[in-house]
């Protein structure tokens, strides 16, 4: 906590980088690490966990500098321990949905509404305030939205 090494979220070459297997983090680790290496610069040194509690408890008790994660992740881990904090802005949001058959019989349109009302009423952002992810929240909830 405090960024004691000044490490950028621009420049994470040299650093070690906590991240989850097969996740689009570690994949976009990956890439920054040869960009390093291309740049002149010291690669990422990428340490990638089977489990992203391995990889944030990692991070937490100093065997790693980053913890690269998205952001409901992140929000949740910090909001779990003293020893982590934000470092930087959200980068490359994506929105998460849930997914419905298309013949399912208003299903969809069902969790359309109730999500809405829980965004209306406040309900949802005070869920996401407790799992330290309001960072996420929505104004409308739509069904098959543009990307």
């Amino acid at each position: 906590k405090g960024n004691p090494k000044k490490i950028s979220p621009d420049d994470l070459c040299g650093h070690s980088v906590a991240v989850q297997t097969g996740t689009a983090q570690e994949t976009a680790a990956q890439q920054k690490s040869k960009a390093c290496t291309k740049a002149g610069k010291k690669p990422i040194d990428l340490l990638s966990y089977a489990s992203q509690s391995d990889a944030t408890t990692n991070v937490a008790g100093g065997k790693a500098d980053v913890l690269y994660a998205d952001s409901v992740i992140t929000g949740y881990a910090i909001k779990q321990t003293s020893k982590l904090e934000a470092l930087g802005n959200i980068t490359d949001a994506s929105m998460f949905g849930v997914v419905t058959a298309k013949n399912d019989g208003g299903l969809s349109k069902a969790i359309q509404a109730a999500t809405q009302k829980l965004i209306d009423d406040g309900t949802m952002k005070k869920l996401l305030t407790s799992w330290g992810t309001e960072d996420g929240l929505i104004e409308t909830s739509k069904v098959n939205p543009e990307s």
